[in-house]
């Protein structure tokens, strides 16, 4: 019988959709003493009453916590970066980039009149057609249209 009093824990090691390293190699230490024919049972329990096993796991933990070999293993199990993480933040780098490439051209200026920053215009939700495309940025057949009919002087975007 495995007594704790983290509810925490035990409903982690139930999430398979939760990954976090220690948790996981609790899972794989369960899992080696399962193929040994070992039954477990976790309990419950309240903290700080006195149940030996409890109270053996504080001890423990803040003798790790306090040991180098304990601050290894920290390091090792918890100084790690969720995916989900990584991804905003290459996400951000992504879009600083973007962002700086955008403020150094000279060309697009109609577009930079709408769309000055990228961050912002990421968070819009636009569909952008051709045609819409065409309207904003001046460059379309539509100038050629025009001048043919002398209705403007240059076929050209400028």
């Amino acid at each position: 019988m495995v007594n704790t009093d983290s509810k925490v824990t035990l409903a982690t090691l139930q999430n398979r959709n939760k990954y976090y390293i220690l948790i996981e190699n609790i899972r794989n230490a369960i899992k080696w003493l399962e193929d040994q024919q070992w039954t477990l049972l976790f309990n419950r329990v309240k903290a700080h009453l006195g149940i030996e096993d409890d109270e053996m796991a504080v001890r423990l933990a803040k003798k790790a916590a306090t040991d180098d070999i304990g601050h290894l293993l920290y390091d090792m199990c918890y100084n790690k970066i969720p995916i989900s993480e990584r991804a905003r933040q290459g996400a951000e780098n992504i879009t600083v980039k973007w962002q700086n490439k955008w403020d150094a051209k000279t060309k697009g200026r109609t577009t930079k009149e709408y769309f000055r920053n990228v961050a912002e215009r990421l968070k819009i939700k636009l569909r952008l057609s051709p045609n819409y495309m065409s309207m904003q940025t001046g460059h379309s057949r539509t100038k050629g249209y025009l001048h043919r009919f002398k209705i403007i002087e240059s076929p050209l975007c400028f």
